[in-house]
């Protein structure tokens, strides 16, 4: 069989194994690319001479194992790092004893209701959200995070933002600078 002929059978091949790691949600659709896992198993069927369909679907296999584990683990990374940024987005309700109990007392009634606010939010709106206000992250690290861009991060923080305006106005009829609410709270 010709080498055009062994890589259009090996291109259908790595495609479809991508389509059953993607229903199986392994994967996001896209997130890997067909025709770059061909190349790269042809590159190292190659080096051992030309090996048969067998041989190279054996190598997709493994190679497309190797991915799929490498992008697992980022991800299981990732969900630490915004596991440990949620551990520490609202900060703890101990009262400082420098402030007086009536003062203690409402600063934890502030946060019990912006936290159950923005808990309301939608997700995709919340999480740049929170990211940018209370973790102080740029926009570029959020859109890396998130897997977004810059502007699309941007129009998500201020929709989180001005939903969340809506509920303190709402709730509790405070016009305030939503940002600045969450800033003074991630410092405090």
């Amino acid at each position: 069989m010709e080498d055009e002929a062994i890589l259009s059978l090996l291109g259908g091949y790595v495609a479809r194994r991508l389509r059953y790691h993607e229903a199986l949600s392994e994967i996001a659709p896209g997130e890997l690319d067909a025709e770059e896992i061909v190349d790269e198993v042809w590159f190292m069927a190659q080096r051992h001479g030309t090996p048969d369909f067998a041989s190279l679907r054996a190598l997709a296999d493994r190679l497309l194992a190797r991915r799929i584990d490498h992008l697992r683990t980022r991800r299981q990374a990732l969900q630490r790092d915004r596991e440990l940024a949620l551990t520490r987005r609202l900060p703890e309700l101990l009262p400082d004893p420098r402030h007086p109990p009536e003062d203690v007392v409402a600063g934890a009634e502030l946060q019990r209701a912006l936290a159950r606010l923005v808990g309301e939010l939608p997700e995709k709106e919340r999480e740049p959200l929170l990211l940018t206000a209370m973790d102080w992250r740029s926009l570029d690290e959020v859109a890396a995070l998130e897997r977004l861009s810059r502007d699309e991060v941007r129009r998500r923080v201020a929709a989180g933002t001005e939903h969340l305006r809506r509920l303190l106005l709402r709730e509790y009829g405070v016009e305030q600078d939503v940002r600045e609410i969450l800033h003074v709270l991630a410092t405090t």
